[in-house]
């Protein structure tokens, strides 16, 4: 099941880089790592055993990473659209844009994982 949840994180992180044309690669659909792709996500490995007190307070511990989610949500909608409009008048996209945005999905990404139980460690806000 770990695996599993793994690779979900992987394909929604690359589909959503794709998406909000951070890269032009069509992402692979498969959900092993494919360290070629621009886009990486290095998940650990399994813990060996989840502290179930540590579970049991994640669902407190993830309102602040809930609400941190939600704007940086935002944030990556509102420079996405920026992109699209860059892309369509300019032809190409604005390596500003790819980096505005790179942070937002880091961190979202961290928060997945959190939240769906990849790793114990609270999900760090830096780049």
């Amino acid at each position: 099941m770990y695996n599993f949840v793994a690779g979900y994180v992987r394909i929604i992180i690359r589909f959503n880089g794709y998406a909000f044309l951070v890269t032009d690669e069509f992402p692979p659909f498969d959900g092993a790592e494919h360290p070629e792709y621009p886009i990486g996500v290095q998940i650990p490995p399994p813990p060996e055993n989840l502290s179930r007190m540590t579970t049991a307070l994640r669902i407190v511990l993830l309102i602040p990473v809930y609400l941190l989610v939600y704007v940086f949500s935002i944030w990556i909608q509102v420079v996405g659209i920026a992109f699209w409009f860059v892309a369509v008048f300019a032809g190409k996209t604005s390596p500003g844009l790819i980096d505005a945005v790179k942070f937002p999905m880091a961190f979202t990404t961290r928060a997945y994982a959190y939240w769906l139980l990849l790793t114990d460690g609270f999900p760090p806000i830096d780049d």
